[in-house]
């Protein structure tokens, strides 16, 4: 397993090959996002199929590749004078230029919604609506495409893009002759609709791992995104399934412990989450609690898996037979493999979960009160 530094100079040897006229096509299925990414962002691989896969799936856990590359973690990583700014802004440039199915863009301006208008050239959010509306808007809502309607259905209903102030936001629109008005994107997205037999599969947008949850919390949670209630109900779930657990004798203990408004602790005495790869399986039950969405097999995890969809970055650590380890995770993908990290005694598991603010409405916050109930403090000063 490399080390840290090494990768970091491996990313940046493949920077540095890429920008020499290099294909370092090889690298494009490595383990590590960073090494894939830094890989894929070659020129040379401009039109190559499995590279433009690769930077598009990236996108979607745009500060996972920030991350994987040292940013905001290690100002001395070789990668990063590679780069004017955040590693994500020439990701998604590489990605929304070089992507021939619109439809792949999809989740990943998701993802980039939160940050979209913040600065005047908007490179979190721009290329997006650069590569969905290159023409500008569409003389008719008639001649909207699929790919079109659905971009403008994701900007058109986040309250929080329109009540901020206008000015980046209107300079940027017009600088794509795009509506400044919010009722021109819900007019587009309203109308006029197709009859059934007019779709096809090239119409459907599968949303991959813990993207469904994210995207369709009524489903998964019981309510939506904006809903007030939204942070006590993640939360008083996930200590009612663990309750449940000890109860029923699945786990011998829990513990919650908030630190902040925005991160709590969850320890879970035991049971370990497995590091192995079981057969069949692409990743191990450690990074699948984190990354995927359909593998729980007891409702304890399900409510964890659910609850980190809703996460900025998750730290995670488990122990079993004699061994620690750890792996990290962003915006619902692992920055680096799975690492050992040394002894241990007993089985268990505990995940450091940093709410995301930016996808949670403004103020979102670990709600009070709930170190009433059993297995939990709350560090936090009283209000």
């Amino acid at each position: 397993m490399r080390e840290t530094t090494e990768t970091y100079e491996l990313c940046a040897s493949l920077l540095d090959l890429g920008a020499n006229g290099g294909q370092p096509r090889e690298w494009l299925t490595d383990e590590h996002p960073g090494v894939r990414g830094c890989a894929a962002l070659a020129p040379a691989l401009a039109d190559d199929p499995q590279a433009v896969k690769v930077l598009t799936r990236l996108c979607v856990a745009p500060r996972a590749f920030d991350r994987s590359l040292g940013y905001g973690l290690d100002p001395a990583s070789p990668a990063l004078p590679y780069f004017a700014g955040p590693p994500r802004w020439t990701l998604i440039a590489a990605a929304c230029a070089r992507v021939s199915d619109l439809r792949d863009l999809d989740q990943g301006a998701r993802m980039a919604l939160p940050r979209a208008f913040r600065t005047a050239l908007c490179p979190d959010f721009e290329p997006y609506l650069r590569a969905v509306f290159p023409q500008g808007w569409p003389t008719a809502s008639v001649d909207a495409t699929t790919t079109q309607r659905t971009i403008a259905c994701h900007v058109a209903e986040r309250d929080e893009l329109w009540q901020a102030e206008g000015e980046t936001r209107t300079r940027v629109l017009r600088a794509l002759e795009l509506p400044v008005e919010r009722a021109a994107w819900l007019e587009l997205v309203k109308g006029p609709r197709r009859s059934v037999a007019e779709y096809s599969a090239a119409d459907i947008v599968v949303l991959e791992g813990k993207m469904a949850i994210r995207c369709r919390p009524t489903i998964y949670v019981g309510v939506d995104r904006t809903h007030p209630e939204m942070p006590r109900r993640l939360f008083e779930n996930l200590l009612d399934a663990h309750a449940e657990a000890v109860a029923e004798g699945r786990i011998d203990g829990y513990h919650l412990t908030i630190d902040s408004d925005a991160c709590a602790v969850l320890t879970v005495d035991g049971v370990a989450l497995s590091v192995d790869r079981g057969p069949g399986t692409w990743s191990p039950e450690f990074t699948n609690m984190f990354t995927s969405c359909h593998w729980c097999r007891y409702e304890e995890a399900e409510q964890l898996c659910r609850m980190s969809a809703f996460c900025s970055t998750v730290s995670a650590e488990t122990w079993y037979d004699g061994r620690r380890y750890a792996q990290d995770f962003a915006d619902m993908a692992a920055i680096g493999p799975v690492r050992p990290t040394g002894p241990a005694e007993g089985k268990g598991y505990r995940a450091v979960l940093e709410l995301d603010t930016e996808w949670l409405p403004p103020g979102t916050a670990v709600p009070r009160g709930l170190d009433s109930r059993p297995h939990v403090t709350d560090l936090r000063p009283p209000t």
